[in-house]
């Protein structure tokens, strides 16, 4: 740490603004003992007295959500991340809130839960199609696991979006 607060001190700035889609709660002890300003950029750690500029995950995911619905699927899947930040957490209790809201059933068995990289989904994808016949539409965690999903899907001969729709975030 000490040598991560000298690197920010000889870099002579006025202040940081750190990417923090990703960092977690005990990574905010750091920047807290700094002696610059700084501000979050997508995580609000709501819990704690920093700074934060963040994306309404729980909006964005519900609208997603409900232009399904409009759009006629009943069967709305989800492409989950095993990695557990704040953004991914607050997006997937707005599916399943938003599901409810609309009657529609949340089916676990429509959730799919993959890595981070292209062969990691690639292969929770394969996996999941041995097993299951996909619901009409995905909505992913982000954008990158929604082409990766689409990439797979394509693979094992779904076209997207006229066999199944996705919308990442």
């Amino acid at each position: 740490a000490a040598d991560k607060q000298k690197q920010i001190s000889d870099a002579h700035c006025d202040g940081l603004i750190i990417n923090a889609v990703e960092m977690r709660e005990d990574d905010l002890s750091f920047f807290a003992t700094c002696s610059l300003p700084f501000v979050l950029i997508d995580n609000s750690f709501q819990t704690h007295d920093v700074d934060c500029v963040a994306a309404n995950n729980y909006q964005g995911a519900s609208k997603a959500i409900r232009y399904f619905y409009s759009m006629g699927h009943r069967k709305i899947g989800y492409i989950k991340s095993k990695i557990q930040i704040t953004s991914f957490t607050e997006r997937f209790a707005a599916y399943k809130q938003q599901l409810k809201n609309l009657d529609v059933p949340f089916h676990p068995e429509y959730v799919i839960e993959v890595g981070y990289s292209e062969q990691e989904v690639a292969a929770a994808v394969s996996e999941y199609l041995k097993l299951h016949t996909p619901p009409t539409a995905f909505f992913a965690d982000n954008d990158l696991l929604a082409c990766f999903t689409i990439q797979a899907l394509r693979t094992h001969g779904y076209a997207v979006p006229e066999d199944i729709s996705m919308i990442g975030f």
